[in-house]
């Protein structure tokens, strides 16, 4: 990779290409980490290490605020492990490395977030596709699936949480898509290439070499067809592709991560519990959300419960928050005196 270089980024959002349908991330609480050996030193060292990234993709924050609670935490993080055991993994250059694989504990981890205070980045989140080209001194490249510079990115996008897609860069793609494409910004010919990945959100970069000795990041944002632009000057270019990496990250926790010091109550309706497995599913599926931190049963009359829950989350993002897993089906329309009450109403669509 040359030494300086240029990072331009552009992300296609909501309000653009595609309509954003997040889904849950099944592998948030799932953490590999490298270790020099198979000891229980290094099992020790790691599983603190692996602790860190798991707060860090659920919060979204790259640096997670050491409060009294979190350092007590990491001070014993096994506690908060379900499982954790040595493993093989195989790098991109097919070496073999020690690793140690480590489930955290769902529940463990959401209450130390809530005692500690930190925000929660529900785990619905959007796929993102990633066109990059590389432009040397000597040669220029895409970057795609399967590719060592593709599986640095891929790492550190799934430590920052986020649902990263690389380009197989076959016929099809290179038919529409070269460096000169991305670097020229021909975006209609991106936009036609990345249909055949269904991914809600579509980033476009080059990594280029930079005259002035220096990296640049200069991002690019539609939101609703808002554009958002930011610059980032980065002294280490070998840190670009994380930083780069980093700043997607960033800016999608900004916009759907949740910050506890806001609490709301919320009133919800919910037609269609008529039989003890539907009232005890719906209130355990609820008490399972992140984005959920209390609940309190209202009132129950001929099929229709009304909960209040206390929640972080505003009204109209607790409707999008309640709907990937298909259990609770908004409303539609909203029952007049729920709109006017502020009771947000759904269909129980899970145990009957």
């Amino acid at each position: 990779m040359v030494r300086s270089i240029a990072f331009c980024v552009v992300v296609c959002a909501c309000g653009t290409w595609f309509p954003v349908h997040a889904e849950p991330v099944e592998w948030l609480y799932d953490v590999e980490v490298r270790v020099a050996s198979r000891t229980q030193a290094s099992a020790n060292a790691a599983l603190q290490t692996a602790m860190r990234t798991c707060l860090m993709r659920v919060t979204g924050q790259v640096e997670v605020a050491e409060s009294l609670a979190v350092r007590n935490a990491l001070m014993d993080p096994a506690s908060y492990v379900q499982q954790y055991r040595f493993a093989t993994s195989v790098n991109s250059e097919g070496d073999d490395n020690d690793v140690l694989v480590a489930h955290f504990d769902h529940e463990l981890i959401q209450e130390l977030t809530k005692e500690a205070g930190l925000p929660i980045w529900p785990s619905d989140r959007p796929s993102i596709l990633l066109w990059m080209s590389i432009r040397g001194r000597l040669e220029s490249e895409m970057v795609g699936a399967n590719t060592q510079v593709g599986n640095i990115v891929l790492q550190r996008a799934k430590d920052r949480g986020i649902k990263l897609i690389l380009p197989l860069m076959d016929l099809s793609d290179r038919q529409l898509i070269n460096t000169s494409t991305v670097d020229g910004q021909f975006w209609l010919d991106i936009e036609q290439a990345s249909k055949r990945y269904a991914t809600d959100l579509v980033v476009a970069g080059s990594i280029r070499e930079n005259i002035l000795g220096g990296a640049r990041l200069h991002l690019t944002v539609w939101m609703k067809e808002s554009a958002i632009s930011s610059v980032m000057e980065i002294d280490d270019e070998s840190n670009a592709l994380q930083q780069g990496v980093d700043k997607i990250a960033n800016l999608l926790a900004s916009r759907y991560a949740l910050d506890r010091d806001l609490q709301n109550v919320i009133r919800v309706r919910v037609d269609e519990i008529r039989t003890i497995a539907a009232y005890a599913g719906l209130l355990k599926h609820i008490s399972e959300q992140e984005f959920i931190d209390g609940m309190d049963v209202v009132s129950y009359s001929n099929g229709l419960l009304e909960i209040e829950v206390n929640t972080p989350s505003s009204s109209d993002r607790l409707v999008d928050l309640m709907t990937p897993y298909g259990k609770l089906v908004p409303r539609t329309p909203q029952l007049e005196e729920s709109s006017d009450s502020g009771v947000l109403d759904f269909l129980w669509n899970g145990e009957k």
